[in-house]
Parts: C-alpha cells; sequence; structure tokens
C-alpha cells in the first residue's frame, strides 16, 4: 500500500485510536505487508524515518525450530526497526584530517520489535520504545533521503530530461512543484551517474555498429589496448569525393573520461558548408598512430590524391606525417595557432628577453602574418633583423621565416585554400561539439552525443542545400547581364564572391597591352599580367573563380564578361545538385547494410628504423609520464606498492639484469583489482623450480630477450621496416572480449590568461580609463616621446614621411625638455631611427644635462617634488604634489591618472 493511498485511513485510524495507539506493544499484524504500511504510516504522522535494524527470515528460523510452523505471509519471525538517527553505536575512525565529516547517528534510542506470535500466524510488537534524542520536525522529516527519493515511473522521466542537458535548477524547481517533494540539486545529480555508461570496448563498438553504413577501423597495441578508432560513414565519404580540394584537420580534447583527442576532418563543399569527412579517437598522438590514421583514410578515399592544401596547426607530428603521405599537398598553418605559437615561445624566460623586447617582437610579428605580400613581409623582416634581440632572431629563422609561404596571409593565398586564413570552420564545429558532448563523459555516453551533434549539423546543412532549389533570389540586376548568367550558373556562395569581384572591377587601373589576350594592371599586389581566362593574383588562385583584373580585361578588350571557363567545377550549381546528398535518389531497401568492423595490429615492439638515443628518451619518458599520472590517482597505499615495483625494476636495471613483470591472480592481495604483480630476473632463474606453468613461459621469454633461443622462420614477416602487421578483421564476438580500452587519465587543468590576445597583447575591451605608458603601443610611445623633444610637425614627418629629423629640430635647452623622459618606464632609444647621427647626439647630450641636474617638479605648481608626499599619473608620467591633485594619501590602487589624462580620455 502506497502512502499516498492510505492517507483516508490514516484519518480513520488516527480518530479511532488514541495517541499513539497506532503502533503499541501487542499489536498484532496478519502480514509482513501490513507491517510495512503501519510503519510507513506511523512514520508519516510523527516525522521520523525508520530503518530495517535487523531481521530473521522464517526460513532461517525453520532451521532453528524444525517443529515450529509460519504463515508464508510473514515473511520474518523477527525484525527490529530503529530510529535513522540511532539503533547502534558509532565509533568514528578518523584521524580529523578530512574537513567537515559528519553522521546520522545520535544514539537515538527508538526501537520497535516485532516477533510471529507461537502459533506462526502474525507478528505482533514485543517491545517498543518511541522517546528520540533529536528534534521531530515536518521540515526535517521531509529532506530525509528516504522522503526524497522520486517513484520508478519519475526517475526514469527525469534520466530522459537529464540526457537533454537541461539547466539543473529549472528542473529542480519543476519536479518540487510536481512532487511536492524537496529535490536538491544532488539528487539530479546522483540520477545523472546512474544514466551514465562506462567505456566498455564491446559497448562502444555496438554503439557504432549502430550508425548505418559506417566504416569502424579500431587500431590495437600487443596489449590488446585501442590505441585509435577510425570511423567514417557513407555520406562522409561521398562528400569527400565530391569536394577533395581542401582539407582542415584539427584535434579537440577533454571531451571523454579517457582523454582520447578527437580528430575531426573537414572538407567544404560546392555551397561553401563545412562538412566533416572523418572522425579519428586517438589514445597518443604519436607519429606512428597519425601515419597510420592517415594511410588507412587514403585506402579508404580514392579521391585522396586530388587533395590540394591541408590547413592545420604548428603541430610537427601533423605536419610531418602529411608531408610524407601526401607529398603533393600544400601545407598551410592556421592564423590563429600560428600567433598563439609565437606567443608561447618568444617569452622572456626562454630566450631571455625583456617584458618590453618580447612586445615590440610581438606586435612586429603579427604585422608580418598579415603581410599581403612578399615585398611587404621583407620589409618587415628587415626591421626584425635590425631591432629584435638576437634570440629571438635565430628562433625566428630557424622555425618561421623558411616556410612563410605556409602562414604569411598574402603568401598562403596563392594556393587554392578557398581565401580561409584561420581554422575557424574547424574551431566552430569544435565549439559545437564541446556544446554538446559533456566533458569527460564515458565513451559510449561521448560517441552518442557525438552522433547527434554531427546528425544536427547534418539536418542544417540539408535544410540550407534545399534552400537553393527552394527560394529564387531577388537580383536588381537584368538576368540577361553577365551577374544574371552567373547568378544562375554557380552557388550561391561562389556567386557572391563573383558579384563582389564584378563590382570592384570598375575601378581597376589598366597600364598597357601585353598582348591580344592579356592586360598589364596595377594592384594592390603590384603589377599583374592578366588574360581574358587568367590571373596570377591572390583570388583567382584561392578560390578558382574569375577576379576583378579578368573581368577588367575581358571588358577592355570588347570581349563578354560572362564565361564559364574560369569557374572551378566544384563551383557550378549543377555539380551541386548532382553531388549533394540531399538531391540524390536511393532505391527503399528493407534490409539495411551494417557497419563494417575492421581491426588493425600496430606493431609497436620493432621500430622502423634504429632510434637515437634522445628519440630512445623521448619515447621512455612518454611512459614514465604515463606511469606517474596513474600512480598519482591512487591511494597513499596502492601509491607505496606501486612505486615499491617501479623502485624494484629501477634498482634491478641500474645491476644490469633483465627484468619481467608477470601478472598473477591472486586472492591473499589486498589490491582492489584482486590481481598482484611478481618481478623475476634472469638471476632467480637457476633457482626457481615448479610445474610448467605461467612461469616457464616467463622464465622463456627471459632466455629469449638473453639471445639463448633463436627466432623461428616464421617471424620474419615482422621486420622492422614494417610499423603495420597484416590486417586481420575478427569476426567472431569472442574476440572483443580480449580487446580493452586504454586506462582512466585524472582530471587537470591549468590557468587561463584571461587579459591577454593569442600573441600575448592586451585585449582591445572597451576601454574605461587612459591606457598607461607602458601598455601603450610602440607607435603612441614613438609619438610621444618625439613631442618631447622635436615639434609636433617635424614628429609627424619623420613617423609618417621618413624624413630623418635634423640637428637643428631638435631641442637644444634641457629646461624646455621634460623630466620624464629620464623615468624608469621610458626607452627613448627606440626612436634612434628618427634622427640623423648629429641629431641623435645632441639628444644624447640633452639628457646627459638633465640626468646631471636631477630636478623634479611638480607638474600643477611647478614646485619641488621633494617638499611632500607625491604621485605619478601612470599614462602622461608627470608627477604631482598630493595636496595639488586633491589627494590626502598615496592611493592604493595600481594605476593613478590625472585630470588631463582622464580628459583627453574622454
Amino acid at each position: 500500500m502506497d502512502v499516498a493511498d492510505s492517507e483516508l485511513d490514516v484519518v480513520v485510524e488516527v480518530n479511532s485510536d488514541d495517541g499513539d495507539g497506532l503502533l503499541t506493544v501487542g499489536t498484532e499484524f496478519n502480514s509482513y505487508e501490513d507491517v510495512c504500511s503501519k510503519i510507513k504510516i506511523y512514520e508519516k504522522l510523527h516525522f521520523v524515518t525508520l530503518y530495517t535494524r535487523s531481521s530473521r527470515t522464517i526460513q532461517a528460523a525453520r532451521k532453528r525450530a524444525p517443529n515450529r510452523q509460519f504463515s508464508e505471509q510473514l515473511v520474518y519471525s523477527e525484525v527490529d526497526f530503529a530510529c535513522v538517527h540511532g539503533g547502534r553505536d558509532y565509533v568514528s575512525k578518523s584521524k580529523g584530517k578530512r574537513k567537515m565529516q559528519s553522521t546520522f547517528l545520535m544514539e537515538c534510542p527508538f526501537y520497535i520489535k516485532l516477533r510471529a506470535t507461537l502459533d506462526g500466524t502474525k507478528l505482533f510488537v514485543k517491545e517498543m520504545n518511541s522517546e528520540h534524542s533529536h528534534e521531530l520536525s515536518k521540515e526535517v522529516y521531509m529532506h530525509m533521503l528516504k522522503q526524497r527519493r522520486l517513484d520508478p515511473e519519475t526517475q526514469k522521466e527525469v534520466a530522459e530530461i537529464i540526457q537533454l542537458k537541461p539547466n539543473k535548477k529549472l528542473l529542480q524547481n519543476h519536479l518540487v512543484c510536481l512532487t511536492g517533494k524537496p529535490v536538491i540539486l544532488k539528487d539530479l545529480h546522483n540520477l545523472s551517474s546512474k544514466t551514465k555508461k562506462g567505456c566498455d570496448f564491446r559497448e562502444l563498438i555496438t554503439e557504432m555498429k549502430k550508425v548505418k553504413d559506417a566504416e569502424i577501423t579500431t587500431f590495437i597495441d600487443d596489449g590488446n589496448t585501442v590505441q585509435a578508432i577510425y570511423f567514417q560513414t557513407t555520406d562522409m565519404k561521398s562528400v569527400f569525393m565530391s569536394y577533395p580540394e581542401v582539407l582542415f584537420i584539427d584535434a579537440t580534447s577533454k571531451l571523454n573520461d579517457l582523454r582520447m583527442p578527437l580528430y575531426v576532418l573537414l572538407a567544404i563543399d560546392g555551397n561553401g558548408e563545412s562538412e566533416i569527412v572523418c572522425l579519428w579517437i586517438v589514445q597518443t598522438e604519436d607519429k606512428l598512430t597519425i601515419t597510420n590514421l592517415l594511410v588507412e583514410f587514403k585506402n579508404r578515399n580514392e579521391n585522396s590524391s586530388l587533395i590540394q592544401c591541408v590547413m592545420t596547426d604548428k603541430d610537427m607530428t601533423e605536419r610531418d606525417v602529411i608531408k610524407e603521405q601526401l607529398p603533393h599537398v600544400s601545407l598551410v598553418l592556421c592564423l590563429f595557432h600560428t600567433l598563439r605559437t609565437m606567443r608561447r615561445e618568444i617569452s622572456c624566460d626562454k630566450l631571455g628577453i625583456s617584458q618590453s623586447e618580447r612586445v615590440m617582437t610581438l606586435e612586429l610579428l603579427s604585422k608580418m602574418a598579415y603581410a599581403r605580400s612578399e615585398e611587404v613581409y621583407l620589409q618587415f623582416y628587415n626591421e626584425l633583423t635590425q631591432c629584435a634581440p638576437k634570440g629571438v632572431l635565430e628562433y625566428f629563422n630557424k622555425n618561421w621565416h623558411g616556410i612563410r609561404n605556409e602562414w604569411v596571409d598574402g603568401l598562403k593565398n596563392l594556393q587554392c585554400n578557398f581565401m580561409n586564413r584561420t581554422n575557424n570552420r574547424l574551431e566552430s564545429i569544435n565549439g559545437k561539439l564541446k556544446a554538446v558532448i559533456t566533458r569527460y563523459s564515458g565513451m559510449v555516453q561521448f560517441f552518442n552525443d557525438l552522433m547527434q551533434c554531427v546528425n544536427s549539423l547534418k539536418l542544417e546543412r540539408d535544410h540550407r542545400a534545399l534552400q537553393v532549389t527552394m527560394k529564387r533570389r531577388i537580383s536588381t540586376f537584368d538576368m540577361e547581364s553577365a551577374l544574371g548568367k552567373y547568378m544562375a550558373f554557380l552557388t550561391p556562395f561562389a556567386f557572391d564572391y563573383v558579384k563582389e569581384q564584378f563590382q570592384f572591377s570598375q575601378k581597376v587601373k589598366i597600364l598597357d597591352d601585353v598582348d591580344d589576350c592579356s592586360c598589364r594592371i596595377d594592384s594592390s599586389e603590384g603589377q599583374l599580367v592578366t588574360s581574358v581566362t587568367n590571373c596570377s593574383c591572390t583570388f583567382t588562385k584561392s578560390m578558382k573563380l574569375p577576379c576583378r583584373h579578368i573581368f577588367a580585361t575581358r571588358r577592355h578588350k570588347g570581349l563578354l564578361e560572362y564565361t564559364e571557363n574560369t569557374c572551378a567545377e566544384r563551383w557550378k550549381l549543377k555539380h551541386f545538385l548532382e553531388h549533394h546528398r540531399v538531391f540524390q535518389t536511393h532505391e527503399v531497401d528493407d534490409s539495411e547494410p551494417e557497419a563494417v568492423v575492421d581491426f588493425i595490429s600496430l606493431d609497436q615492439a620493432a621500430p622502423s628504423k634504429i632510434l637515437t638515443e634522445q628519440e630512445k628518451y623521448k619515447k621512455a619518458f612518454q611512459v614514465s609520464q604515463s606511469l606517474a599520472q596513474q600512480l598519482s590517482s591512487l591511494g597513499m597505499k596502492d601509491f607505496k606498492d606501486g612505486l615499491s615495483i617501479l623502485q624494484t625494476i629501477n634498482s634491478m636495471w641500474g645491476e644490469g639484469k633483465k627484468v619481467a613483470v608477470m601478472e598473477l591472480e591472486s586472492s591473499n592481495t589486498a589490491r582492489s583489482s584482486g590481481e598482484a604483480v611478481q618481478l623475476y630476473s634472469d638471476s632467480d632463474d637457476d633457482n626457481l623450480e615448479c610445474d610448467e606453468g605461467p612461469l616457464d613461459v616467463l622464465l622463456e621469454t627471459m632466455r629469449t630477450m638473453d639471445g639463448d633461443t633463436s627466432c623461428d622462420e616464421n617471424d620474419d614477416q615482422y621486420s622492422s621496416d614494417n610499423a603495420l602487421k597484416e590486417k586481420n578483421v575478427e569476426t567472431e564476438e569472442r574476440n572483443l572480449d580480449y580487446i580493452k580500452m586504454p586506462p582512466k587519465m585524472p582530471k587537470k587543468g591549468r590557468p587561463k590568461g584571461a587579459g591577454l590576445t593569442v600573441i600575448g597583447l592586451p585585449k582591445k575591451g572597451k576601454a574605461t580609463q587612459p591606457s598607461p605608458f607602458v601598455r601603450k603601443s610602440e607607435w603612441e610611445k614613438s609619438k610621444v616621446i618625439l613631442s618631447w623633444f622635436v615639434d609636433q610637425d617635424v614628429a609627424k614627418n619623420a613617423m609618417h614621411s621618413s624624413i630623418l629629423i635634423e640637428e637643428h629640430d631638435v631641442e637644444a635647452r634641457p629646461e624646455c625638455v621634460p623630466m620624464k623622459c629620464l623615468d624608469e618606464n621610458v626607452c627613448v632609444s627606440m626612436v634612434k631611427k628618427y634622427f640623423t647621427i648629429d641629431a641623435w647626439m645632441l639628444v644624447q647630450n640633452v639628457m646627459g644635462v638633465m640626468q646631471a641636474k636631477r630636478r623634479w617638479d611638480c607638474a600643477a605648481c611647478s614646485m619641488l617634488l621633494s617638499t611632500s608626499e607625491s604621485v605619478a599619473c601612470e599614462s602622461c608620467l608627470d608627477w604631482f604634489h598630493l595636496k595639488c591633485v586633491g589627494l590626502k594619501k598615496v592611493p592604493k590602487r595600481k594605476n593613478w591618472f590625472c585630470r588631463t589624462c582622464y580628459k583627453v580620455f574622454q
């Protein structure tokens, strides 16, 4: 009987019984079901929470008294109930190290003892103590776990809602109004934890197989541990077959509890939409794993030879693998990742430079990254060689100068990259994935969320593709004109580019004719020779579409501005309608093809080459780091046991012994996994005698390590030249039980700089106060410093017109030059390039006189600062007496600004 259904009965019994007569000594019950019903009513009436303290079933009672009879409806011959705050004595074993420890046990004396009658037909209350040692109230009662618990149907509904990742506070309020129970956020968190799926490999493969026409390849190592998973559907493969020219590759992490990064491979379709063409889930981002995944991608996609450009970040492993496997491809670096890498590597600690030198270098490198041509780049490069520290110049020449065609904006557009300077397309996809996938979720949940996001993106792109035929674009020009024909011939994405170039063509300046089909044109990229069908500008090479120069040349030659020969096949509307999935007709097939799962074993024991000492150290260091991470996540006892094993291995290796590790099942071990690890060295070989078993296999392995056993002739197929073993497709389901996922990694984070851009400069947010002098740009600082020594017009000509300042233009009177030029935050030498040699010598002489004089005056009253306390403005660097600016004491804030600077700022 439910509590809600028995409320009417409660009222009746309370009115018929006196006081606590509902449960008194001697009260009898015909079944245990009646007992539970009465206990529930009693709890609700008296605001107590009871639990079964001890019991004895009737089966156990029959063994003690074989001749005694019991009714099956009693279930128990003895049963004791106690309050949750009592029933047993609590003895704490705490040492006080953990904070906020508490217990429900308060030595409450309440109890109810029920026993079976002599005839065994009923249960009766033998003893009862109704006293409590704690407060009894409705509020306390309702907040107990037993009262907060939701019924199974509601729990199922809430679990489904939680899968949609709602706002838990809004869901909490909804449940409180719906059930009347004080559901807390912890309850919702516990329900969410129950619905989380694990990371068993069989479960993951089962979920992957549910995706129609999926091609799955699992890479495992010699220990049957998953190293990588290749996933691609038929739709993904079809998109890449139609649009293989440009490929984006990037990884995102912290999406699953195994910390396995997710690689997303992206292509651009004919209407400019970003389409996912493949997914990689990897354990380690090493060269072997990335190589095998890229080889698998090449084998499964025939059009991989048509890739012209691949955009990645500065990860050297990815770049080296792409160069080896796709030598015909042009690599392009994401501009965002380029500037971020420069910011990380060009630091004061790594290169031994000052903060001002670092800021100046990063500003100059940012200008070089946005250079529109080789000439502009070389201009900034020459400036870098003159002012950059030696360490910075060596780093830049070694890592960046030689590959400038891959990261300089104007140079990488000379390749077919469809005007993409960054990986923003892929970063946008990654952002959507992170919004859907719960961080550090189980692998099965991670994959389900991943496919939901992929399907959502696919649906949105299909809808926008259908808009091309469902709607007609409104135009302000004649459909028989050149623009009208282009609009009917190209996809909307490509037409927008062509329309913009067509409008710009009216401003193109033609210098002269080269021949009957070509003209020489003056452009922002320099002088270009453009024919009626081809141009060497960055737009044409990057987009494969007609540029403004082609339109101007055709107009100049008297030809029609419309021509189909200058448009790549991928941008044609006919090609888009023929190859997009929503416009393709499929025959109805009731039997859907299942996903194909392949397994490839990676031979990591046999390297493809002889490693150097540094390469060996790097590989060993990676394994050591993984061991340290796993050990650090263990409890103190397990940590000491694991550390002892590692110390034993280290000691044996130090003595020149060969060591083998064997995993043994042991029931006497206190380890949580129930397994023990034993170590054997070659010196123990002669002292061990046992029956043939795992130990003999271990000793035989050790002899093989010493060279006592000759290799079988069949082992020649595992030569060191092959990193990839023969593909072996396992069809038996039992083989999945032997494959395991990598171990879970502990969650670790790092702080992020919130006030800096990707290249280490202050963010350009909305300023609320004047900028301090130290944070001003080099240009602004130079302008201020020059104003101290020369007139405003002279400084302007020097900075804008590159006219050097002569000696007669320099202020030669020291009393007319402000003392703030000697401030510790001012570097006067940064303006040396604007002066002639004689003029600069005069500036140094003036500063020398001022240095000797060293008289600092208040900018307000022109009196000596030493007469009273003073404060400096961080923007103009002027000093003031506190009383002159209305202050009683020096401000505690970091930066203080004068009224003049605030007025200029406003």
